[in-house]
Order: structure tokens, then sequence, then C-alpha cells
């Protein structure tokens, strides 16, 4: 089993809400109200995707430059639950494309509404040895 922690931004009246879909299953949707899940892997290639999906333009206050009142979903770890390695890297592995087509590098951080897409390798020590861990 993989454990997925994730930082989650609230506003004073509003929670992220968004899907997370495993290989094709979806695993949860909705406000994102804990912040880890349990994800069930397969041997080989995996696709996992978190997404953010009810962040509007008037989500994020700010007082001068600094931004004080925020909505979003931060992946801030993949790790196996029985080995306790690390996906890490998560930078390098992730692709966020917000909805309305733009990939953006936010290394783990979605701000936007859209989908960050993570295709890895499983188990992570096997392939990380082998060098054939990041597709």
């Amino acid at each position: 089993m993989l454990k997925l922690h994730l930082e989650i931004g609230k506003a004073k009246n509003k929670t992220p809400s968004g899907k997370i879909v495993m290989n094709g299953e979806t695993i949860h949707d909705g406000p994102y109200i804990n912040d880890t899940c349990e994800l069930a892997p397969i041997i080989g290639h995996n696709v996992l995707e978190v997404s953010l999906n009810n962040k509007t333009d008037r989500d994020t206050r700010l007082d001068g430059n600094k931004i004080v009142e925020d909505v979003f979903v931060v992946i801030k770890d993949i790790k196996c639950s029985v080995t306790n390695d690390s996906a890490g890297h998560l930078d390098t592995i992730g692709r966020y494309q917000t909805d309305k087509g733009e990939n953006l590098l936010t290394y783990g951080y979605l701000s936007y509404n859209g989908t960050y897409t993570f295709k890895f390798d499983y188990p992570f020590f096997v392939f990380a040895r082998n060098k054939a861990f990041y597709q």
C-alpha cells in the first residue's frame, strides 16, 4: 500500500474539492478533508491523478503582496507503507495541467483548477535500483 500525504489549504468558508484517481479507479471525490489517503498500486506502471476543481479567483485573498487566505492542495509525498520508501522528486514525475490546458511547474502545489498526474513504477526500490524508475 501507498500513503498519499497532502496539505490542504482551506479558506474561512471553503474547503478545496477534487478527485484522487489511481489507475482509473476513483479513490476520493469531493471535499479534501483528510490529509492522508491509502492507495493500492499494482506491480509495474501506475498512474495517480489528483485534481482541484472548485477554486475561483475570489478564493485567494491578498494583503498587499502577501497571500493571507487561499484554497489549495499540496502533494507532499507518496510513500510505501511497508518499506517506507518515498517516490520523491514529485516535480520530475508529475505533470500539472490546468482546466484551461496550461501545463504548469508547481512541484505538487495545486493552486488552479486542474489535474496533477503522476506516472511511476512500483515497487519504488526495485525500479530505482534498476534506473528504470522514472518513465
